[in-house]
């Protein structure tokens, strides 16, 4: 979550291989049998599918026709998160994160690995990355994005921010396999909008919030990849078979 000052901001089957050996002629014996048992998919990203042994979940229909999607580090997107000035007025810090998947759209220029230069170009993109947090007070998807808006409003009511943000619409959201998250849309008044998907986990006592972001820098470019984000979103499972 942001925060300023507390808390601001996928089988491949392989058929049975029989390999018959003829013998001697006018033999019947079937001297051998291999089979190959069922494969695993394979983990990581590989064309559209993209599996997280770490986090357990896979998308298996990532945009890439007309899109370029890479794997990423936090490296990537730190200075991005750091340093959201254009945008909130301040530095901003963030839990412990893994930023994992980068999506840009190839018509809109060569991919940019950088975040805070994706940002600055206002390249369109779609970003998947999971925060962790070792201690919370929020135990659903909702509750986070509500506290997050919460600050927000605070934020545009301060005139702590460099452009008023609005929520356009907000509400529940299910995975593939019926996990429960939460969704908020937002515009700034420049015009650039965004549709943020989060759903969270725990195991012992680590909160992991997963974000999966669509940024665009106008409603005509958030108008024509909503479409492409929604059909990527609606194949996120928390497994990897």
């Amino acid at each position: 979550m942001l925060n300023c000052k507390k808390t601001v901001i996928l089988f491949l089957l392989c058929l049975p291989i029989i390999l018959f050996s003829c013998g001697d002629e006018g033999s019947n014996a079937l001297d051998s049998i291999t089979k190959e048992g069922p494969s695993l998919p394979r983990l990581g990203l590989h064309g559209s599918e993209y599996r997280n042994q770490r986090y357990l979940f896979k998308f298996l229909n990532l945009p890439v026709n007309g899109w370029t999607v890479k794997e990423i580090s936090n490296k990537n997107t730190i200075d991005a998160f750091l340093d959201w000035e254009e945008i909130f007025g301040f530095k901003v810090e963030v839990n412990e994160m893994d930023s994992l998947l980068l999506m840009e759209p190839v018509v809109e220029s060569d991919f940019v690995y950088q975040l805070v230069d994706v940002l600055e170009n206002k390249i369109p993109h779609i970003l998947i990355w999971v925060e962790k947090q070792t201690v919370s007070d929020i135990s659903t998807p909702k509750e986070y994005v509500e506290g997050l808006l919460e600050t927000i409003e605070f934020l545009n009511e301060a005139g702590a921010l460099k452009q008023n943000l609005e929520v356009t619409d907000q509400g529940k959201i299910l995975s593939a396999d019926r996990v429960s998250g939460y969704y908020y849309d937002m515009v700034a008044d420049d015009g650039r909008r965004s549709k943020d998907s989060l759903f969270m986990r725990s195991t012992s006592n680590t909160f992991y919030i997963y974000h999966y972001d669509l940024w665009v820098p106008n409603q005509a470019s958030y108008e024509q990849y909503l479409q492409t984000y929604n059909r990527m979103l609606s194949t996120l499972a928390f497994n990897t078979q």
